[in-house]
This record gives C-alpha cells, structure tokens and sequence, in this order.
C-alpha cells in the first residue's frame, strides 16, 4: 500500500498564527516535508518538525523566540518574523496529531 505524503498533513491551515511569516514557514515546511525520511512515530516526527524548524529558520525552536527570516519579509511590522510559541504550542500539536492520525498510532 502506498503512504500518503507527509505534506498533505499541511493542506488545511491553522486558524490564526503567531506572527506574520508563521504562514510562510508553514508553507515552506509542506514543501520541504516530503523529502525527509518519513518518521515511524509521531515523537520522531516531532524531532522532525524541529530539524526542519532550525534548517529553515536557522534558529533552534524554543520559548518566546522572535526569529527574523528575510525571504520572509514583505514589509511593514512583524514582517518576515516567526514566532516559536506558536509553533511549540500550536502548530506542530496539530501536525502531530494529524500524522498519529495518519499512523493510526
């Protein structure tokens, strides 16, 4: 049987976010997902989330971080910024329930 890709656990999006470059991480996760070795628990795939978190931003998630990515940046306040708590407490607790999900875990 063949796996569903792991970017389609992005296609309904959350919400709200954080701050104004959370969506466009978001939609840069979706397309980076798929070429990861796909996890076998949704603990591995929440350290997955994580190394993709720190490659594509360049900062280690952590608590209450504001984390400046240029290509982010659109102009005008909190433009290009990401916000860590956002996804620690938000987003990747959806992303992992949907991959349980997913994993019939």
């Amino acid at each position: 049987m063949e796996q569903i890709p792991l970017s389609t656990l992005f296609n309904n999006e959350p919400d709200s976010w954080g701050l104004r470059g959370d969506p466009f991480l978001w939609k840069e996760m979706k397309l980076k997902i798929d070429s990861y070795e796909r996890p076998n628990t949704t603990q591995d795939f929440e350290k997955t989330l994580a190394e993709m978190f720190l490659n594509l931003t360049g900062a280690e998630i952590g608590k209450n971080k504001q984390i400046f990515v240029e290509r982010f940046s659109q102009g005008g306040m909190s433009s290009g910024f990401v916000f860590s708590d956002f996804w620690t407490e938000k987003a990747f607790k959806i992303l992992a329930e949907r991959f349980s999900k997913m994993n019939n875990e």
